[in-house]
């Protein structure tokens, strides 16, 4: 006897619109360990293997622009690029040459002066910068699939804000003048100025074997001597024995210092893997990189290791890793409309001097929900639940209409468009994605080679989105490593970072994705009527059909879904919950509804429902007859409220 349909129409209606909405998102191949359990490097110099090295540098103002370029200077962008031409000497022993791919002449460039072959003269200095970046790239690019790249990015930053000039943007719109405050600018107008900058290129040693270069400067531009304490000061060396393998492997790294001063109080310093095209993170002007696949959450780990041998102080903020991405607020992605766009920081401090700002007192400095790694959710206002240690504070977007409050609105000048931070501190709970779990791991005195499951963990972070919109693709434009030196006089970091490499599924790398049209395609042909069938979406299907038999029907939830699946897997456990009056339910190992993946047993004494873009009939004491046929949304809708 059939049960009686228990939900009304308008409940129907939108478990329907939420299932068939998500079975027609494009679906995103490979699973996190890949169809064939193995990744692939997302880089162009794996590990920082390569003896032909590519590396870039830039120079940004508080806003990530250029506004003037230092005195004597070019347009703060430059790189050091080379190849390796093989030889044989006279004793028959296999010698080097450096070949250089970027003279001094190109990294001189700047505003107003022609690049070469180019027909016309770009005076601005902010998109000159941009303009210099990508000649640099095209100079630098190595042909490579799926795409080619060009160099590993060197990121300098100055913190010094004069709010008087008004020169950076509020939230991507044009700011006023407002009283100093918080915002250092110790030396007055001017105080946003680019850094001094002075390259040693590339060179082998007399041994011919071992290769060093790298570049250094200071803030402080009438400095007298690099040397004290009273000046700003960084450099970034690379060395590398030929054909170690990289670091790690005896081959040396990128070493890295930074040193603030009274003038200069808030300096950053990074090493990023930037994509090779597109905006990446806090830039709103096509880029060039190293990562040749941008990695997408969840299904994406990122390599490196880290010996911190100088911390910077109390108020250094040590990134393990700085995840940039970009969205719009709506799940949009940007298209470098700085007043719509927002920039999206996720960041592990490991300084052990961080202290967590997010309290049960402080919500406001809270996400507003915690993921755990298993699905579980857990609300701000749950103090005996939600892991406040684990953060050390979260803003949200300055452009954001429903931000749930108490809400800390992230700075709206230090990027050119809005921003949203989340900044976290080592704690148990994330441990599961391979980061620290206790002060200290990691920092000074502890090297250690970290596997990061970045995608996993940024897909579980908490990130707004208006209310009612899909969610947005994230995707690590930009991962780095380095210090941000918040407001401090002599502070001094140094730190050695190798074997940089971000890993994806090997399927990622296909880029299969489905319209709406080949998904029915797909799952007509896949449907058949009998007993026992296991059907998957290019073998990434969420909700994966275990056994059908007679009336019974048996879903397995996959642990690891992307973001569209999880309402779906939900979505339809709902659904057969509400449509039958008395469902049987076996949780295995909780099961999804409690938060974890699980098994479902649901007993369905007839009926039939609506999965995704496929009407199922099922008939009590029978075998299990499928049909499918692609319908749209409003054949699907008047169908609900004809049920």
């Amino acid at each position: 006897m059939a049960v009686p349909v228990v939900a009304d129409a308008a409940t129907l209606l939108l478990l329907l619109l939420v299932l068939s909405c998500c079975s027609a998102t494009p679906a995103t191949p490979g699973q996190p360990n890949g169809a064939d359990g193995g990744y692939v490097s997302a880089v162009g110099d794996p590990g920082m293997r390569r003896d032909g090295l590519r590396v870039a540098w830039e120079a940004w103002n508080f806003c990530n622009e250029v506004g003037r370029e230092a005195p004597g200077m070019g347009s703060p962008r430059g790189a050091d690029c080379f190849d390796l031409e093989n030889g044989v000497d006279g004793r028959g022993q296999p010698t080097y040459r450096v070949v250089h791919r970027v003279s001094d002449a190109d990294n001189n460039l700047r505003a107003g002066d022609p690049f070469p072959g180019a027909p016309a003269n770009i005076t601005d200095v902010d998109r000159y910068a941009a303009a210099k970046e990508l000649y640099l790239g095209g100079r630098c690019q190595v042909a490579d699939s799926p795409a080619p790249w060009q160099f590993w990015m060197v990121m300098l930053k100055n913190g010094n804000l004069d709010t008087a000039a008004a020169i950076c943007p509020e939230n991507g719109r044009p700011a006023r003048p407002f009283p100093q405050g918080k915002f250092p600018c110790p030396g007055g107008a001017g105080c946003l100025n680019q850094p001094l900058v002075f390259h040693n290129r590339t060179a082998l040693d007399a041994t011919g074997r071992r290769l060093t270069g790298g570049l250094f400067g200071t803030y402080d531009l009438d400095a007298k001597d690099l040397a004290s304490k009273e000046v700003s000061y960084y450099s970034v060396t690379w060395e590398k024995d030929l054909g170690s393998g990289g670091a790690g492997a005896g081959g040396g790294g990128v070493h890295h210092k930074l040193r603030t001063s009274p003038k200069y109080p808030w300096l950053m310093l990074y090493l990023r893997s930037d994509a090779t095209s597109g905006f990446s993170g806090g830039y709103h002007y096509d880029t060039r990189g190293m990562t040749k696949i941008v990695p997408e959450s969840p299904n994406f780990k990122v390599r490196v290791t880290l010996e911190v041998k100088q911390g910077g102080g109390p108020n250094s903020q040590f990134y393990l890793m700085d995840m940039g991405s970009c969205w719009k607020n709506d799940g949009r992605a940007c298209d470098g409309d700085a007043a719509t766009d927002v920039t999206r920081y996720s960041e592990m401090i490991i300084n052990p001097e961080t202290p967590s700002w997010c309290t049960p007192g402080k919500v406001g400095l809270c996400p507003p929900w915690h993921t755990f790694r298993n699905g579980t959710r857990v609300h701000r206002a749950d103090a005996a639940r939600f892991p406040y240690a684990a953060y050390h504070l979260y803003c949200s977007p300055g452009n954001a209409r429903a931000a749930e409050q108490p809400a800390t609105p992230c700075d709206p000048y230090s990027n050119p468009q809005p921003q949203e931070i989340m900044q976290l501190v080592p704690h148990p709970v994330w441990g599961e994605f391979g980061y620290p779990t206790a002060k200290g791991q990691g920092w000074v005195g502890d090297p250690r080679t970290w596997e990061l499951d970045v995608g996993a963990m940024s897909q579980a972070l908490y990130f707004y989105q208006d209310p009612g919109t899909p969610p947005a693709r994230r995707r690590g434009a930009a991962l780095g490593v380095g210090t941000e030196i918040y407001v401090s006089d002599h502070a001094e970091a140094e730190w050695t970072l190798s074997g940089f490499d971000i890993l994806v599924p090997s399927k990622q790398t296909e880029g299969t994705r489905y319209t709406i049209r080949e998904q029915c395609r797909l799952w007509s042909c896949r449907f058949r009527p009998i007993d026992a069938y296991s059907f998957a979406h290019a073998n990434a299907h969420p909700a994966k059909v275990a056994q059908w038999s007679n009336a019974d029907l048996r879903l397995h939830m996959p642990s690891a879904l992307h973001p569209w699946e999880a309402p779906f897997c939900h979505g339809l456990v709902q659904l057969l919950n509400s449509w039958w009056a008395s469902p049987v339910i076996d949780r295995e190992r909780r099961g999804w509804l409690a938060g974890a993946a699980g098994n479902f047993h649901v007993v369905l004494e007839g009926g039939s429902i609506y999965y995704g873009y496929m009407r199922v009939w099922f008939t009590a004491g029978k075998k299990l007859e499928l049909k499918s046929k692609c319908v749209g949304l409003d054949e699907i809708s008047k169908r609900a409220k004809q049920s």
